[in-house]
């Protein structure tokens, strides 16, 4: 079975718009859960302080949510690796499906059921080029395979040959599942300055024009890649873009005047203890008081002493000279 772009683009986009929606939901509810919660510091923060632990607080928001949405799309893609030889039937041509798990059952003629015998069949990508299946899904989960357009590939006529390729689709990728093509897979040819963009649109356009008898075609706008704005190159896979939930960038926004504005204290107090001193230790001290002011006295005394001396002997001397002087007139 040849895998053609035609009838997988369809559901592989129905997938994405899936992944995008629980993508968009897992974001709200994380943001909710976490606006839900409080900020309590004992102390009014600095600024610088408080942007620190709220960067740390956002990082760690963005980190779990990321890994968790992760795990939402590595659990689905394991659930349909182990259950594969259950996935429903398999489509071989346009109206031919082969059931990819089926039992003979059989009986003797007597109502007596024999042994059933059961058979998987092992699926997995083909070549674009032939019909052959170049890896078993059931021994690598890795398989891929490019995807093709095929000329007559919508045709019943026994008589036509063998589809022929019209086009190979850049980043288009058939693997062992769908989620498995999708996130192989590219978006590259969706793009504005890709060379492939204008023959995608004409090709989906056609088909619309061949599908319906009026149809209603809108005229698709593409993808613009600005490495200002986004991270993602265009040849980037959808299983990283899943992978980071699908967002460029987060943008947290804090108000350092709103905090402080809620957490301004009205009044601030503090109390100080202060330490006893036991009797022995004001003793001491009282001893260390005296006896400095005792050596302070023995150094200062003799000093004074000498001074008042000396002044005292000026004053007499000067008394002298006064009375001397009175006597003589």
């Amino acid at each position: 079975m040849r895998t053609d772009w035609r009838t997988t683009i369809g559901p592989q986009f129905s997938l994405l718009l899936d992944l995008c929606q629980l993508a968009n939901n897992t974001i709200h509810d994380a943001v909710h859960r976490f606006l839900l919660q409080s900020f309590v510091a004992s102390t009014v923060l600095s600024e610088d302080n408080l942007n620190t632990q709220l960067n740390a607080t956002f990082n760690q928001l963005f980190l779990s949510t990321t890994v968790n949405f992760g795990f939402l799309a590595d659990i689905v893609q394991l659930l349909m690796q182990v259950d594969q030889p259950f996935m429903g039937s398999v489509q071989f041509s346009f109206t031919s499906f082969v059931a990819s798990l089926s039992a003979d059952i059989t009986t003797n003629g007597m109502l007596i059921d024999l042994a059933t015998p059961i058979s998987f069949l092992l699926n997995g990508p083909t070549d674009i080029n032939t019909t052959k299946i170049n890896c078993i899904c059931a021994t690598n989960s890795q398989c891929e395979d490019p995807v093709a357009i095929y000329f007559n590939d919508y045709t019943n006529d026994a008589d036509h040959s063998e589809p022929e390729i019209t086009h190979v689709i850049p980043g288009s990728v058939a693997g062992c599942s769908p989620i498995d093509s999708l996130q192989l897979s590219t978006l590259e040819c969706f793009y504005s300055d890709s060379d492939c963009f204008s023959v995608v649109m004409s090709i989906i356009q056609q088909t619309y024009i061949n599908a319906a008898p009026d149809p209603m075609w809108f005229d698709a706008r593409p993808l613009i890649y600005d490495p200002t704005s986004s991270r993602f190159r265009p040849n980037t896979s959808v299983k990283m873009i899943i992978n980071d939930i699908m967002i460029e960038r987060w943008n947290p926004s804090t108000s350092y005047e709103h905090f402080y504005g809620l957490c301004a204290p009205n009044y601030c107090t503090y109390s100080q203890k202060g330490q006893r001193k036991t009797i022995l230790e004001v003793a001491v001290v009282l001893a260390s008081l005296v006896g400095g002011l005792i050596v302070s006295l023995r150094v200062i005394t003799p000093q004074l002493v000498k001074f008042f001396i000396g002044l005292l002997g000026i004053i007499n001397k000067r008394r002298q000279q006064q009375g001397q002087q009175r006597g003589t007139c």
